[in-house]
């Protein structure tokens, strides 16, 4: 799959594309066919290295994304294959008052700015036709 990883921070040169192998979903994963993508302010301030979170070089950019579902671990209950999701902007933020900032997308852990992405269930959402 194509993905591409931002191997300098500082600028949009910094991103490389790169070919990868697709991942599989593991147990409570869903395996995602991104379709969509949105660039924030957020995405920018990290490739260009002006984000108060901690950095990491070689992490996948971008918030938030949109797919199609390809395949599910074991133990998924929320998603078949064939539906349409959404991601969370901020992982493991379910429900209720924000109490703590947690490893994000692009800083942390690996954004959306590939072809396909592996994602815990309960961090999509359903999206209607």
């Amino acid at each position: 799959m194509k993905i591409y990883r931002l191997q300098k921070i500082g600028s949009v040169n910094g991103l490389e594309l790169r070919e990868e192998p697709t991942p599989s979903p593991g147990p409570g994963e869903v395996l995602v066919s991104i379709k969509a993508t949105s660039l924030n302010f957020r995405d920018l301030t990290i490739i260009n290295g002006w984000s108060p979170f901690p950095l990491e070089e070689g992490r996948v950019q971008l918030s938030d994304a949109a797919g199609i579902v390809e395949a599910v671990g074991s133990g998924v209950v929320r998603f078949a294959v064939g539906d349409r999701v959404a991601n969370n902007f901020m992982p493991g933020w379910h429900a209720g008052p924000f109490r703590e900032f947690v490893p994000q997308y692009g800083t942390q852990i690996d954004g959306w700015m590939a072809e396909y992405r592996t994602v815990d269930q309960n961090e999509l959402v359903a999206i209607p036709d």
